[in-house]
Order: C-alpha cells, then structure tokens, then sequence
C-alpha cells in the first residue's frame, strides 16, 4: 500500500508512470482526507483554476468576455471530463454521473472537507512543507510535535 499526497491533476501521470489503464487505476487508487487529529476533524485542501483580469490590461473587455467563455458551464463540464479537473461550480458537479465520471465524482465528495489554500506566492513551498509533514509523520521518521514544529518553522519563514 502507498499514500500520495497530491491532486486530482496527477491521475494521468500515474497512469502513464504504471501503465493503468482506467479499469486498473479504478481498482488500484482510492482517495481519503488527511486524518484527523485528536482535537481536529478530517480535511483536504482545495485550489484550482483561478482567472485574473489585471488592472493594467490594455483591453479589459476583451478579457472579460473570454473568461465569461471560459467559465460557461457547458465547456467547463466538457473540460473537467475531458482532463478530470474538478467543476468550479456546483452546478456543474451536480451533473457528473457516479460510473461515467467516477474519477472526478468520488475526489468531488472531499471537497466538503475542503480547506482553499491561501492566495500566496510562495504556496507551492507551503504546499511541499505540508506534504513533508504529513509523509514524515506517516513514516514515522518525525514525531507529530517534530514533524509540525519543522513545517511551521520553515512556513513562518518562507511566508515572513
């Protein structure tokens, strides 16, 4: 048994690295919240697409339009199928079909427990630091206090 600490963006890599097909990756992978601590609850976090229209923009309306595009449901529906991206919007995880879109339908049920991640630059060393803890303490190479204590610090300092 393996844990892995990522995202729903990484299914095709792991198939492309194993050599699963859909059926096998259905059968091999599962998906489950970070645990619970003694005080806590079960969480997972959150990011995804984000759009900007910055300010200095020479053409805002242009911009504007093409995000209205690209956030229509119909082809935001047909874009998650097609990469196995999770919805933005309910509406359109409401339409996912339990077989059909298994993969994004089951990671769609964690998102209840779903923390965002915070707006920051340095969020994908954030993201690492986490990831380490969590490993270190599974493994059991640190304690919790350990573990938690190293990420914070090193978080405290990449973040100021």
């Amino acid at each position: 048994m393996a844990i892995a600490f990522g995202g729903t963006y990484e299914k095709s890599l792991i198939q492309e690295v194993s050599g699963w097909d859909e059926e096998e990756f259905k059968k091999r992978v599962g998906f489950l919240p970070v645990p619970a601590g003694p005080r806590g609850r079960q969480a997972t976090t959150a990011g995804g697409m984000v759009y900007v229209l910055f300010r200095q923009s020479n053409h805002p309306k242009v911009v504007l339009e093409i995000l209205k595009i690209a956030s229509n449901p119909a082809l935001m529906e047909e874009f998650c199928r097609k990469t196995g991206r999770k919805p933005a919007l309910v509406s359109v995880m409401n339409t996912l079909h339990p077989q059909k879109d298994w993969f994004i339908y089951e990671t769609s049920k964690l998102l209840e427990l779903a923390h965002v991640r915070p707006a920051i630059p340095q969020y994908i060393r954030v993201s690492e630091q986490l990831r380490l803890m969590l490993a270190n303490v599974l493994l059991e190479k640190k304690t919790v206090e350990q573990a938690l204590a190293h990420a914070q610090a090193v978080i405290d300092a990449l973040t100021g």
